[in-house]
């Protein structure tokens, strides 16, 4: 899987990454579930990496059982779970329910990806020292640019410097996709 060779573990956002606005109202398995999503649950899961999710907002664990993904999750981290870690750190993002996930996975963050479709989510995972931090752009890309493209590190990087992939990568993103079934093909080339 590109990029995510030699992880032990995922923890992934929730909100664009596995679960879509669609899902809100979804009531059948599978809807509002953004493209690839189910797919790389499945690949991780096959490959012996471990898999968390940290919902968050009113019902997103409800939202991740409708959506047919909750049985392909290890553990889930939720809203109630963040209010017992206590207070969120002042002045920069807060790591611990992407920390706290990985904990429940047995893993130590150096060892887990981080996958998050926001700066603040991307932010956090690079705040809680995770191994590689993933930014979801979204399905089509930035501005209709494709979403992958070889970077100089061998990663695949998001088109373009501006807009949501450029917001993701300044934020710490080391890999920017514009959908989760990127990150099933084979590592982009360097170029």
């Amino acid at each position: 899987m590109s990029g995510l060779e030699g992880l032990r573990a995922v923890v992934l956002g929730t909100e664009g990454v596995l679960t879509g606005p669609a899902a809100d109202g979804a009531r059948a398995p599978g809807a509002g579930v953004p493209p690839g999503a189910w797919w790389l649950l499945r690949a991780l899961e096959g490959a012996g990496i471990s898999r968390a999710a940290v919902a968050r907002g009113p019902g997103a664990r409800e939202l991740l059982g409708r959506a047919g993904l909750a049985e392909l999750l290890d553990a889930v981290v939720d809203d109630e779970d963040v209010a017992r870690l206590g207070p969120a750190p002042t002045g920069g993002p807060d790591a611990r329910p992407y920390q706290e996930a990985a904990a429940r996975l047995g893993v130590v963050p150096g060892d887990a990806a981080v996958i998050e479709s926001t700066p603040e989510g991307v932010a956090a995972g690079r705040a809680g020292g995770f191994g590689l931090v993933v930014g979801v752009s979204g399905v089509s890309g930035v501005g209709g640019a494709p979403a992958v493209q070889g970077g100089g590190d061998g990663f695949a990087r998001g088109a373009g410097g501006t807009g949501v992939t450029g917001a993701l990568r300044a934020h710490g993103a080391r890999l920017v996709v514009g959908d989760l079934s990127e990150l099933l093909a084979p590592r982009a080339q360097e170029g």
